[in-house]
């Protein structure tokens, strides 16, 4: 059975709403997920495509920590910039859905 745990739970996600990290019978999993509410929508009714790029970022941000460093706390001292993200839409994330993201380093 998956269960899901709030991940980065700071200003930002609070904004934003909570980022959940998949968990399953073998530990934790880089599988993300994020559920879109009202608040979430662009003036066309979907969800905002900048919020939706911003979910990528953190979800890679947790991926690349977990798998350089086994942790979701960078080192002490240490962070990153995203320097680039370029992102082709498949089509429209709506609000009541749940997005889901996933990646590898």
């Amino acid at each position: 059975m998956t269960t899901w745990t709030r991940i980065f739970d700071d200003g930002f996600t609070h904004t934003i709403g909570a980022v959940e990290r998949a968990h399953g019978p073998e530990g934790p999993r880089d599988l993300y997920r994020f559920r879109l509410g009202p608040e979430h929508a662009g003036p066309d009714g979907p969800a905002a495509r900048g919020l939706l790029m911003t979910l990528m970022d953190t979800a890679l941000w947790a991926v690349v920590l977990t798998q350089t460093h086994g942790t979701l706390a960078p080192p002490a001292g240490q962070g990153a910039a995203t320097m680039s993200l370029n992102t082709d839409f498949l089509g429209p994330a709506r609000v009541g859905e749940t997005v889901f993201a996933r990646g590898h380093v």
